[in-house]
């Protein structure tokens, strides 16, 4: 490998939510790396370009400011391209399953029953 070539591990997302309403925010996803590195918390967003996938971060008061930090971030473009496609993929792959051709959920389909400790499943895709 170059010096100046990164190499993009796999990547493993899974949408944990689908926001309801007109908000902002879309849903929320969690990432795997490499198998070995998970991120939770990942917001995804309507801005004004489009939908993007923000990554988690602290706020803190600087003064008079409110200041915010990346939890996680991505080290180059390429890096944080590939992150960003992998989630939107996931992303818009969910809404497909969660959706019936003409846009609302399938009367017919009913929800699978869990016991009451057990986490609702999360829809994936792998790189």
């Amino acid at each position: 490998m170059k010096k100046n070539e990164t190499s993009i591990p796999d990547i493993s997302v899974k949408i944990e939510r689908i926001m309801d309403g007109e908000g902002g925010t879309k849903a929320y996803a969690s990432l795997t790396l490499a198998n070995a590195f998970a991120v939770h918390g990942i917001r995804i967003a309507e801005t004004d370009k489009g939908l993007r996938a923000r990554m988690p971060f602290r706020s803190y008061k600087a003064g008079e400011d409110t200041k915010y930090q990346d939890v996680f971030h991505a080290v180059t473009t390429e890096a944080h391209n590939a992150l960003e496609k992998k989630v939107l993929d996931a992303y818009s792959q969910a809404l497909e399953q969660s959706m019936n051709g003409d846009g609302h959920k399938d009367e017919n389909e009913s929800e699978p029953e869990l016991d009451d400790d057990e986490p609702a499943p999360a829809m994936s895709q792998q790189m």
